[in-house]
C-alpha cells in the first residue's frame, strides 16, 4: 500500500501504485501480492496541501520502478522520499526523489 498521507516534515510523500510486476492496477488502497520479489511501478503524489516549493515537478508525473521483497504476513508501505531543495534540472529529470519502504509491519491473525 501507499503511504496514506504526506509527512512533510521529513520530506516524505505519497505514492500512486500503478504497476505490479508489469500488470495495470486499478485505484486501490491495499494490494495484495505473493510471497517474494516484485517490481512495482509507481507516481509521486505531491498532494496540494504538503507540496514543497518544486518549481520544474509541479506539471510533470515522474514513474518510477521499486523493487521489493515481500514477506509472508507483512503489510508494507511505500512512499518517496523527495529532496525539496532540488535544482531544477533534478526536478526535471526526476531524480529529485526516490521510492522508498517507509514501514512494514504484521498482519494480525
Amino acid at each position: 500500500m501507499s503511504l496514506p498521507y504526506a509527512i512533510s516534515e521529513e520530506n516524505i510523500y505519497k505514492v500512486i501504485i500503478e504497476k505490479i510486476d508489469g500488470e495495470d492496477q486499478l485505484p486501490a488502497t491495499r494490494y495484495r501480492v505473493s510471497t517474494g520479489s516484485h517490481v512495482l511501478t509507481v507516481n509521486l503524489m505531491l498532494d496540494v496541501h504538503w507540496t514543497p516549493n518544486l518549481t520544474g515537478s509541479q506539471a510533470t508525473t515522474h514513474t518510477k520502478r521499486f523493487n521489493v521483497t515481500i514477506e509472508d504476513g507483512m503489510t508494507y508501505q511505500i512512499a518517496a522520499k523527495v529532496d525539496v531543495d532540488a535544482p531544477l534540472e533534478s526536478q526535471l529529470d526526476g531524480s529529485f526523489w526516490e521510492p522508498i519502504l517507509w514501514g512494514q509491519s504484521k498482519v494480525p491473525e
